[in-house]
Order: structure tokens, then C-alpha cells, then sequence
């Protein structure tokens, strides 16, 4: 779902970067829209235009849209953690004919573009359509916030830290070689230049 508060915001959902928890924040502001219709395939994800359609004349046309931005490394390896166990990794598998790796994975998932983490090549295809794009390595409330305080009248809000995101607990860079850097660099080099995050190689 996305949040709507007439007048004032659109909060667009970006997978893995706290989205959930944030939404949970926003939809208790007074007047705050819960943006869903699963039966028009506007779910958790839905993009600007979706959301337009589905909210109609409650939105004014003068809310400021937001959307978070994460380490396009990092987030790569919170799919792969993800999708180790589910179906399309096993139909990858079979077509390479071994279990995928994590480079395996950054190659196939681009090639695939699966939705809703992948539209048109880029992660942040949501943040797109943003006036304001926050950051999640600052914290998801402190960056929520700091929008909200240019609102006139709008509240700041809790965001109850999201749950832990796998019982691994290795860093992101620790699945990194220089292939994997080579392939998430050029897979997603749109995501590190627009958003500003460094190019690494090991």
C-alpha cells in the first residue's frame, strides 16, 4: 500500500528499505489514506500513476511524493537471502544447471526484472516519481520526519524499527568479490549514479 494524506504527502512504497514500517507510521496520521485495491493489482508496491488512479479526486494534485532510497549492494544481498529457498531460484538453478550463486543471481535478477523490485532496469523506480527521496542509511523515522516538519500542520511520527531481515547476519559486502561488483556496477549503474552511491570494486 501506499499513504496518502490529501493536501500534504504520497508515500510510495520502495521494497527493502523499511517501507512497511513506515506506512504502519503514516496511515495513523489523522486523514491519512490507506492506498490499496488488490483486486486492481494495487498492492504494497503500487506505483504513482496506480496510486493516482486508484485514490481519484481525494488526492489534490499538490501532495509532495516521497520515497526511500538503500545501498543498491545491500539490498541485492537481502533479495539473494530472500529468494535462496523460493521457486525462482530453483528454476534458475536448473536452467544453469548448478545452485545459483550470489553472482548468478545479480545476473539472472536483471535479466528477469522481476516486480515489483525491478522496473525499466532500475531498483528505485518509485523514487522516480518522487519531489523527495530519503535515505535509509540515515534512519527511516529521522528521514520521515524531516519531511513531515516541511509540511504545514502534519505531526511527527513513531516508525517501530523493522524486524530483523535474516538470521544471517554478515555484512552485505562479505557476498561481494570483484565479478559480483562488476555485474551489480553495470546491472544497476542508473540506481548508483542518479542516487549518489559509490561504484565499489573489491
Amino acid at each position: 500500500m501506499a499513504v496518502l494524506l490529501p493536501g500534504k504527502f504520497i508515500f510510495l512504497a520502495t521494497p527493502f528499505t523499511g517501507s512497511l514500517q513506515v506506512e504502519y507510521a503514516l496511515k495513523g496520521l489523522p486523514g491519512a489514506i490507506k492506498v490499496e485495491d488488490k483486486a486492481w493489482g494495487v498492492g504494497h508496491h503500487a506505483m504513482l500513476d496506480q496510486v493516482l488512479e486508484t485514490v481519484g479526486k481525494k488526492a489534490t494534485g499538490t501532495e509532495r511524493i516521497c520515497a526511500f532510497v538503500r545501498n543498491p549492494y545491500d539490498i541485492l544481498v537481502l533479495w539473494y537471502k530472500q529468494e535462496r529457498s523460493r521457486s525462482r531460484m530453483r528454476i534458475l538453478g536448473q536452467l544453469i544447471g548448478r545452485r545459483p550463486s550470489f553472482l548468478d543471481f545479480i545476473n539472472g535478477w536483471a535479466e528477469h526484472q522481476p516486480e515489483p523490485f525491478l522496473k525499466n532496469g532500475q531498483i528505485f523506480y518509485h523514487a522516480a516519481t518522487a519531489h523527495e527521496v530519503l535515505r535509509y542509511e540515515r534512519g527511516t523515522e529521522k528521514e520521515i520526519n524531516a519531511f513531515l516538519r516541511k509540511l504545514p500542520g502534519v505531526p511527527a511520527v513513531k516508525v517501530t524499527p523493522e524486524p530483523s531481515e535474516s538470521d544471517d547476519k554478515d555484512h552485505w559486502s562479505l557476498y561481494y568479490d570483484v565479478e559480483s561488483y562488476t555485474a551489480a556496477n553495470a546491472a544497476f549503474q542508473h540506481d548508483f549514479v542518479k542516487y549518489g552511491y559509490q561504484f565499489l570494486r573489491a
